[in-house]
């Protein structure tokens, strides 16, 4: 800090930022101002300039995820988004992604954009897009969307007594497959072979 003196005892010395503030980036002024004991006064000013020349740092990029479903729809945290859409810092680094960066300047604003690959299993590739409000860092994520296991239910055998006809055994086929249900899967398509050996004939 400057010193000040008067002709006079008594001069009192005060600062807009006192020795060891932080300051922002960008140009700050500092100002002193010394006050004799009548009032009067005399100012000294300089400035202090922070460049900022470091972009954030990605120590640890987000780690891979896996999804359950049959499209896009399935990623959340933060949902699926093929256009550059604003996040947070938070976001990035929470218990599902795990991204951990930093900056000298220490305010990092974070956006995130996918782009969609494949059918099934579908990746996506995330770039994470870290900034300080001059210099930028990306981070690629990959995601994978894969189809819900498909499940088929099957009903109890069906017995058929005696030599019936073909036309009973038929019957009997037809009762047992409206009986079978599929889940799972993504459009899963229940297909069947309908080919029954013939009834045994009788001499």
């Amino acid at each position: 800090p400057p010193t000040a003196s008067d002709n006079c005892p008594g001069v009192g010395l005060s600062t807009t930022h006192l020795p060891g503030s932080t300051f922002p980036i960008g140009v700050t002024t500092v100002t002193y101002t010394a006050t004799d004991a009548n009032g009067l006064t005399a100012l000294c000013s300089f400035t202090v300039t922070v460049t900022d020349n470091q972009a954030p740092i990605v120590t640890t990029p987000p780690v891979t995820r896996n999804f359950t479903g049959c499209d896009v729809s399935a990623i959340g945290g933060p949902a699926y988004s093929a256009t550059p859409t604003a996040s947070s810092y938070a976001v990035f680094s929470d218990a599902n992604n795990q991204g951990i960066a930093s900056d000298n300047c220490g305010t990092i604003s974070v956006s995130y954009q996918d782009m969609q690959s494949g059918i099934c299993p579908i990746t996506v590739t995330r770039t994470w897009t870290l900034s300080d409000g001059i210099f930028t860092t990306t981070a690629s994520q990959t995601l994978y969307v894969n189809a819900p296991a498909v499940v088929l239910n099957c009903p109890s055998d069906e017995t058929v007594v005696s030599c019936p006809d073909q036309t009973t055994i038929d019957m009997a086929f037809a009762a047992w497959l409206s009986s079978v249900s599929v889940s799972g899967g993504c459009n899963a398509v229940l297909s069947s072979d309908p080919t029954v050996p013939a009834a045994p004939s009788s001499n």
